[in-house]
């Protein structure tokens, strides 16, 4: 795995080929991924792919027009929502994690969503993994 942290008005545009692409970013196989105050938008693909046992924190981005989900949580992976996220317009659910996935934090933001294994009690700074 590896980490990366992306913040401060970056923006990730245009990448991808095809609907089962992970265009935008993707963090796979215990990867960590931290993205603050930026935009990924108009992927062909997902927006954001966080799958195989890796874990991403999200806040205070912009997440529209990618032509898949606009994050997709899957197979035993996390994901924290904090504050401040817009996701909409995208061509699948704009946040969708599978039934083998966990999501946490808030969901304001968020047109369309999906994830049965999403706590709104859990916090930033709770109990649970340690975020940055």
């Amino acid at each position: 795995g590896s980490s990366a942290t992306i913040g401060q008005g970056q923006t990730i545009r245009s990448n991808g080929s095809g609907a089962m692409s992970h265009g935008g970013i993707a963090a796979a196989r215990t990867s960590n991924l931290r993205l603050t105050s930026s935009q990924v938008v108009n992927n062909n693909g997902q927006g954001i792919y966080v799958g195989e046992n890796s874990m991403a924190f999200l806040s205070g981005n912009t997440i529209t027009g990618n032509s898949a989900e606009g994050v997709r949580v899957w197979r035993l992976s996390t994901t924290l929502l904090g504050p401040a996220n817009v996701l909409n317009n995208n061509g699948g659910v704009d946040f969708f994690c599978a039934e083998n996935a966990h999501a946490f934090g808030t969901k304001d933001g968020v047109t369309r969503f999906f994830c049965p294994g999403f706590d709104a009690g859990q916090q930033p700074g709770g109990p649970g993994p340690p975020w940055p």
